[in-house]
């Protein structure tokens, strides 16, 4: 994934077809961080405290939802993606909210990941990795972070 072109408005990056289909893939993990799991106090354990859990999730509900709706237009009913003669290359052409959503939907598919292993320190991957499941977790997590890293060198960081 490279950067080709950069206006104001919108952000051109070119794919190879494999990074196209890696990256809906990916996508199609979406959601991976547990709404349910969501812990507004470890000590307080009212009834609003209840209630406000219930209203975030709900709220957190509708953002998943509304980031799985922009996640099948992009792939499947829209322009962004543009392939070469050969197909071998994609261009994608976002703008900067568009951009700002896809590192939101990268970061929960990461987190979740990391949360399914346990939290592990990531320095010592030896000491966390007892599967062929672990190896898929830590592999989705440094694809994330590929596209992560693309994304965030476009914006300038």
């Amino acid at each position: 994934m490279k950067l080709l072109n950069k206006t104001s408005e919108k952000f051109v990056f070119e794919l190879m077809s494999e990074e196209k289909e890696l990256l809906s893939k990916i996508f199609g993990l979406y959601p991976m961080l547990d709404r349910d799991k969501i812990e507004l106090s470890k000590t307080i354990k009212d009834e609003q405290i209840c209630q406000s859990k219930k209203i975030l999730s709900d709220a957190f509900k509708e953002f998943q939802d509304s980031n799985k709706r922009f996640i099948s237009e992009l792939f499947e009913k829209s322009d962004n993606f543009k392939p070469s003669e050969d197909y071998e290359y994609y261009t994608l052409e976002l703008d900067g909210e568009q951009i700002e959503r896809l590192l939101q939907i990268l970061n929960d598919i990461r987190v979740g990941m990391w949360q399914k292993l346990g939290c592990p320190d990531l320095e010592n991957r030896k000491d966390f990795i007892r599967s062929a499941e672990d190896v898929f977790a830590v592999y989705i997590m440094d694809i994330c972070e590929y596209f992560e890293y693309y994304l965030l060198k476009a914006l300038g960081y």
